[in-house]
């Protein structure tokens, strides 16, 4: 799925939430983001990946444009196999500071201050925007996308509402 318009979506900062579960092993797969492919130094401003979901643990990527360690931490995978249920999953980047959390829990924070690259590419949930990549085979529940980096406080009080609103605290 694509979201039509969204390639003009050249931001600095981001937000996103998701309610969602990821059931597949899919290896090397974008599950979502603004990407052409995932593994390309310029083709994407960024992207949520499966690295090796078929391992144990598995390895996923909050990828920050091009295939570099700066740019594409795995998440900790104390935390990864997570991913596989139903969970709460956000990603923000706020120009300097790239950092994903899961379930309340932080699992990746780097710092990156080379800022987003402007693409063409939309966004698109379950596989990538050059009609080619693989497309994971996942279910969203919710997906929220801000244009900007919202604070720890707004983090914590929307995921608190969707975790209440879809079933998933504990």
């Amino acid at each position: 799925m694509a979201l039509d318009g969204s390639d003009q979506f050249n931001w600095d900062e981001i937000t996103v939430f998701t309610a969602w579960n990821f059931p597949s092993a899919n290896t090397w797969t974008t599950l979502f983001g603004r990407s052409g492919a995932n593994n390309s130094a310029t083709a994407a401003s960024w992207l949520f990946m499966a690295r090796r979901a078929d391992l144990t643990p598995p390895y996923y990527r909050f990828r920050i444009n091009g295939p570099t360690t700066a740019t594409a931490p795995d998440i900790n995978t104390a935390y990864s196999a997570q991913i596989k249920s139903a969970n709460i999953l956000v990603l923000r980047y706020n120009g300097s500071n790239q950092r994903a959390y899961l379930n309340g829990n932080t699992v990746a924070n780097y710092s990156f201050t080379d800022g987003m690259r402007d693409t063409n590419y939309r966004l698109t949930l379950g596989g990538e925007d050059d009609a080619g990549g693989g497309a994971g085979n996942l279910d969203f529940s919710e997906f929220l996308v801000f244009k900007n980096a919202l604070s720890d406080a707004d983090v914590n009080v929307i995921e608190g509402y969707l975790a209440h609103k879809w079933g998933l605290l504990d």
